[in-house]
């Protein structure tokens, strides 16, 4: 037998080179967590999220928790001293429409003003382009020709130059 061919590489090079690679991967998952979670991180910011708290009763097991119980009357009535009805309350997350900066219900909020506007929507318009994009023109002089809300929209009147 020879000597081995190539080159011998030390263990400790390749325990730092797995070490690296571990944190790279960590990265990475990091990385691509916080892409997942961007759109609920971000409509947390500008506060387009609301949460729905639904209180309800269950009948439930208390001798044996970890126990599951099949449906049987039988049993139920057997065993009527392990039965007791508990409240139980969940929180449903709800995510609400935006257009990237402010949500619906700011952009509604005339509804509160009681005089019942028509919604509009500019599709395809983000909200910093409102002021420049000419989807938003032809829908402000719709608005005030009186095409969108009926009798609402009354209250526009386009002044001559």
């Amino acid at each position: 037998m020879g000597r081995p061919v190539g080159r011998v590489v030390p263990l400790a090079l390749i325990l730092r080179l797995a070490a690296y690679a571990l944190w790279t991967a960590s990265q990475w998952k990091r990385g691509k967590d916080y892409l997942n979670n961007s759109g609920r991180t971000w409509k947390n910011l500008i506060r387009a999220t609301r949460t729905e708290t639904t209180t309800f009763q269950v009948y439930e097991y208390i001798c044996q928790p970890d126990v599951y119980i099949p449906w049987d009357e039988d049993y139920y009535a057997a065993d009527a001293d392990c039965w007791e009805w508990r409240t139980r309350t969940i929180s449903t997350y709800i995510m609400e429409p935006s257009d990237g900066l402010l949500h619906r219900s700011t952009q509604e909020g005339a509804r509160a003003a009681n005089w019942n506007p028509t919604p509009v929507e500019a599709r395809g318009v983000n909200h910093l382009e409102m002021g420049t994009h000419v989807r938003v023109e032809t829908i402000l002089r719709e608005i005030w020709s009186g095409l969108h809300g009926g009798a609402n929209s009354a209250r526009f009147i386009i002044q001559p130059k």
